[in-house]
C-alpha cells in the first residue's frame, strides 16, 4: 500500500545540478592550455588563405629556418658564448683576538732552494720544462707558504727574493776575505741577466670539459738586466680569480664555480745601490686584493626557442603590414562572391566613344556589326574570363513582357527607351546573348551533347529567336525602372503567363556573382580610393565596382553582427515552433541529412560544388546549356498556375528588395492615390477567392437587377453597371490618357457589388465630353455631369 501511495517523480526540464567534486573538476579543467578553440570555418578551413600570402609566408619561413639553423649551430657547437669579466676589490680585514685586539705577527722564514730539474718546477709537461732550460733554474723546495694581507695590515705574508753582492766586512784581513775584488764583482753583475719563470694560468673560453677550463703555461717573460750600482725592485702581484660557468644546454640558472690563480701585474722600481743594502735585485711576491670574476654563459635551448619565436612574431608583423590589407580585402571579396549577386553591366568596359561612332553610322553599319558579333564559338567563350562579361547588352526590348499589361504612369518613360512600333536597333553580342542562344537550343533540341563540333555548328547556325526574350540592358536607370514595374506587376498577379516567366529568366541571366580581384585592390591602393568619396563617383564605371564593394562590406558587417545573428536564430526558432508541431520537430531531428555515412550522394553534399550561379558562369557551354534548361523548366512549371502568396512574394523578391505590403498601402494613401488604384489587387483577389453562400445570393440578385434595368431603360445608366469598369481604366481617365483594356481584365471587374462605387468615381473625376469605354459595344458619354448611355 505504501508503494502505491508514493507519487511518481515528475520529470522537469531543468539544468542538472553539480556536486562539489564535479565543480572542482570543472574549475581544474579551466587551467588547460591546450583546449581546442571554438571558431567558425570558411569552406572547411579555419583560416582564409591567399596566393600572395602563401608566397610571402614561404619567404618568411625560409628566413626563419635559416635563422634557426644558424642559431642551432651556435647551440650545439657552443660557439661565441657570452663572457663577462668584472674586476673587484677583496675585503681584507685585520684579525682580532678574543679581546678584540688586532693580532700583530712578524714572522720571517727562510726557504731553501735548489736546481729545478724536471720535478720541482710544477708543470704538467716536463718535456717543455727541459726544452726551455727551466730545469737549470733554482726552485724552492718547500711549498708550505701562503700569501695574504697587504702592506698596511698587521698580518702580511709575502715571499721575498733578493740577489746579494758578495761583500767582505771592513775588519776582514786578506786571510779572512771570501769575496773577490769589488771591481771584479761589479763587472760580473753588469754582464748578467736575472731570469724568472713561473706557471701562470688563463681562462679558456672555448673549453667546456670539466677540469680543463683553466689552462696553465710557462710564463718566462719576466727578466732583469742587472746593474752593479742600482737596485731593481719589483712588486709581483698574485691574484685569486673566480669563474662562474653556465655550460648546460638547458639552463634554469644553474652554474659551476671555480677558483684559480693568475699573475697579470708587476710593478718595477729602481733605487741607488749602497753597501748598507747589499743587494741589487729584490722581488716581493704578494697577494693582490684585486680580483676578477669571469662569467661564461652558453647559448641554451630555451634562448633558441625564444629567439626563433621572437623572430617569427617580428616577421609575422612585417608580413601582416604587407599582406594583411590584401588578405582582408580578398576574404571579404570571396565571402561576397559566395553570397551576393550583381548585374553584369557593372563589369562592362566603357565604350562611349565606340557607341557614338556607331550612332553616327547608318543602320547598314549597325547590321553589319551585329552580324560580326553574332559569330560565336566555344573557343571564344573559353578564352574569355569567367568572372565578367566583356560586352553586355545595352538596350532592353520588353515588348512581349509589357504588351498585355501596360501602365500609364510608366508609359512615357518606357517609350523613351523602347521602340514599340519601329524596328529594333541591333544590339551587341555578348555572353548574355550566347546564353540566350543556349536557351533557344534547348527549345529546338539542336544540341548534340557528345561532340563539341556540333555545339559550335549549332551555335553559329541557329539565329537568336527574340520573339520572347528581346532584351538588352541599356543602363542602370532603365533596369531599375523595369524591375520596379515588374515588382508592381507581380504584386497584383494571380496567374503566371509566358511573359512573366521570361521576365524572371531575363533577371536570372542578367546577374552574376560579385568579384573583386587583385587588380581591383591595386586600383584601390594606387588611386587612393580610401580617402576619396566613392559615393560621388559611383556613377563612373571605373569606381562603380569599388563603391559596390564598400556597400557589400557594410552589409556583410551588419549581417555578421552578433545581435543580428542572435535575432535571426531566435526568429527561425520561433518560426519553427509556430509552423511545426512537436511531432514534426521530432521528425526533423532524425532526418537523413544529419546522418554520417561512408558513402553519400552528391545531392546531399553541402560544399556548394553544384551551385546554380557557379554553373551559370561556367566556361563550358554544355554546363551552361544544362543549367539554363533546368532553370527554364523550373520557371515554366509556374506557367498557367495560380500563384500562392508565398510564391508571389518570392517572385516579387526577384525585383524588389524588401516586401512591406502594409507600409506600401499607407504610403499610397498618403500620396492621395485613387480609391480604385489602392483596391485593385483586393478586387482581383476577392473575385478569385471562394465566396460564401451569402455573397453568392447577393451577386445573383445584383445580376438579375442589372439585366432587368438594361431591358427597360436604355437612356440612363444604372449605378450598379459602372462598377464593372476596371480600376486601371479609371487611372487612365484621371490622368487624361485613356488606353484600351483587355477583355479578360474587363471581365474580371464585371462585378455587381462595386458598381455604385465606380459610378460615383466616374461622375466626380471624368472630364466633360469624355467617352467612357465599358463592357461590350456600349459606351458612356458625360456632358455636364449628365451620363448618357448609348448602344451601338
Amino acid at each position: 500500500m505504501q508503494r502505491h501511495s508514493q507519487k511518481a517523480k515528475r520529470v522537469v526540464n531543468q539544468k542538472p545540478t553539480k556536486n562539489k567534486c564535479e565543480g572542482i573538476r570543472d574549475q581544474f579543467k579551466s587551467l588547460d592550455w591546450f583546449g581546442q578553440q571554438i571558431q567558425l570555418t570558411y569552406k572547411g578551413e579555419d583560416s582564409y588563405k591567399t596566393l600572395i600570402g602563401a608566397i610571402v609566408s614561404t619567404l618568411l619561413i625560409c628566413i626563419l629556418i635559416g635563422f634557426g639553423v644558424f642559431k642551432a649551430l651556435y647551440l650545439f657547437n657552443r660557439i661565441n658564448p657570452e663572457v663577462a669579466k668584472v674586476s673587484l676589490l677583496r675585503d681584507i680585514t685585520n684579525e682580532t683576538d678574543n679581546n678584540g685586539k688586532i693580532i700583530k705577527q712578524k714572522i720571517k722564514t727562510d726557504l731553501s732552494y735548489q736546481k729545478c730539474g724536471d720535478k720541482l718546477f710544477q708543470f704538467k709537461n716536463p718535456k717543455e720544462v727541459i726544452e726551455k732550460g727551466i730545469s737549470e733554474y733554482k726552485c724552492i723546495t718547500k711549498d708550505d707558504y701562503q700569501f695574504q694581507g697587504n702592506y698596511y695590515q698587521d698580518k702580511f705574508e709575502y715571499l721575498e727574493i733578493k740577489l746579494w753582492k758578495c761583500i767582505d766586512p771592513s775588519t776582514a784581513t786578506n786571510k779572512t776575505k771570501k769575496c773577490l775584488d769589488r771591481s771584479v764583482v761589479d763587472s760580473y753583475f753588469d754582464q748578467e741577466v736575472f731570469n724568472f719563470a713561473f706557471v701562470n694560468t688563463f681562462f679558456d673560453l672555448k673549453s667546456f670539459e670539466d677540469g680543463f677550463q683553466i689552462k696553465t703555461f710557462i710564463d718566462d717573460s719576466l727578466f732583469y738586466e742587472l746593474e752593479a750600482n742600482r737596485i731593481k725592485k719589483t712588486n709581483f702581484y698574485i691574484q685569486l680569480q673566480e669563474a662562474e660557468l653556465e655550460d648546460d644546454l638547458i639552463q634554469f640558472g644553474q652554474s659551476k664555480d671555480i677558483a684559480f690563480h693568475q699573475i697579470t701585474e708587476q710593478r718595477y722600481y729602481d733605487d741607488q745601490y749602497s753597501d748598507a743594502d747589499g743587494y741589487i735585485l729584490a722581488m716581493y711576491m704578494r697577494f693582490d686584493n684585486r680580483y676578477d670574476i669571469y662569467t661564461r654563459k652558453v647559448y641554451s635551448i630555451l634562448e633558441l626557442l625564444g629567439d626563433v619565436g621572437g623572430l617569427k612574431e617580428s616577421l609575422m608583423a612585417i608580413g601582416l603590414l604587407i599582406i594583411g590589407f590584401i588578405s582582408q580585402k580578398m576574404f571579404i571579396s570571396d565571402v561576397m562572391h559566395e553570397m551576393y549577386q550583381v548585374r553584369k553591366y557593372i563589369y562592362e568596359p566603357e565604350n562611349e566613344q565606340q557607341e557614338s561612332q556607331q550612332d553616327q553610322h547608318g543602320d547598314h553599319n549597325n547590321i553589319r556589326n551585329m552580324d560580326n558579333k553574332n559569330s560565336w564559338s566555344p573557343r571564344q567563350t573559353q578564352g574569355r574570363p569567367q568572372k565578367v562579361f566583356q560586352e553586355d547588352v545595352k538596350q532592353c526590348r520588353l515588348n512581349q513582357a509589357f504588351k498585355h499589361e501596360p501602365r500609364i504612369d510608366q508609359q512615357d518613360s518606357m517609350r523613351e527607351n523602347v521602340d514599340l512600333g519601329g524596328s529594333m536597333k541591333p544590339f551587341k553580342m555578348s555572353q548574355f546573348n550566347q546564353d540566350l542562344q543556349i536557351q533557344e537550343a534547348i527549345d529546338h533540341n539542336s544540341v548534340n551533347v557528345g561532340f563539341d563540333d556540333s555545339i559550335n555548328k549549332n551555335a553559329n547556325k541557329n539565329e537568336l529567336d527574340t520573339s520572347n526574350l528581346k532584351c538588352e540592358v541599356k543602363d542602370e536607370k532603365y533596369i531599375k525602372v523595369v524591375e520596379d514595374h515588374n515588382a508592381i506587376n507581380f504584386k497584383e498577379k494571380q496567374w503566371v503567363r509566358n511573359d512573366d516567366v521570361n521576365s524572371l529568366l531575363v533577371s536570372f541571366i542578367s546577374r552574376m556573382r560579385f568579384t573583386y580581384d587583385y587588380t581591383s585592390i591595386w586600383q584601390y591602393v594606387s588611386q587612393c580610393l580610401c580617402i576619396r568619396n566613392l559615393g560621388r563617383l559611383r556613377n563612373k564605371k571605373y569606381f562603380k565596382k569599388h563603391f559596390i564593394y564598400h556597400k557589400g562590406e557594410e552589409k556583410l558587417g551588419q549581417e555578421l553582427d552578433v545581435v543580428s545573428l542572435i535575432k535571426t536564430l531566435r526568429k527561425f526558432r520561433l518560426l519553427a515552433q509556430a509552423m511545426l508541431s512537436q511531432k514534426h520537430r521530432m521528425l526533423l531531428r532524425f532526418q537523413r541529412q544529419n546522418l554520417l555515412e561512408t558513402t553519400s550522394e552528391s545531392s546531399d553534399s553541402d560544399d556548394n560544388n553544384l551551385d546554380t550561379l557557379t554553373l551559370m558562369e561556367s566556361q563550358n557551354p554544355l554546363i551552361r546549356l544544362v543549367i539554363y534548361g533546368k532553370l527554364k523548366k523550373m520557371m515554366k512549371a509556374f506557367e498557367g498556375q495560380k500563384l500562392k502568396t508565398v510564391e508571389r512574394n518570392l517572385m516579387r523578391g526577384v525585383f524588389q528588395r524588401k516586401l512591406k505590403d502594409f507600409q506600401e498601402e499607407i504610403i499610397d494613401q498618403n500620396e492621395n492615390r485613387t480609391l480604385l488604384q489602392r483596391l485593385h489587387g483586393k478586387l482581383i483577389e476577392s473575385y478569385d477567392a471562394p465566396k460564401s453562400p451569402l455573397m453568392q445570393q447577393r451577386d445573383n440578385r445584383s445580376k438579375r437587377s442589372t439585366h432587368s434595368q438594361k431591358s427597360n431603360d436604355e437612356s440612363r445608366c444604372n449605378e450598379n453597371d459602372l462598377e464593372d469598369s476596371k480600376n486601371h481604366n479609371l487611372n487612365q481617365l484621371e490622368e487624361q490618357s485613356v488606353s484600351k483594356l483587355n477583355d479578360s481584365e474587363i471581365d474580371q471587374l464585371n462585378m455587381g457589388p462595386y458598381q455604385s462605387i465606380l459610378k460615383r468615381f466616374l461622375i466626380r473625376n471624368t472630364p466633360k465630353n469624355q467617352t467612357i469605354p465599358t463592357q461590350g459595344n456600349n459606351i458612356f458619354k458625360q456632358n455636364d455631369k449628365a451620363i448618357v448611355y448609348k448602344d451601338f
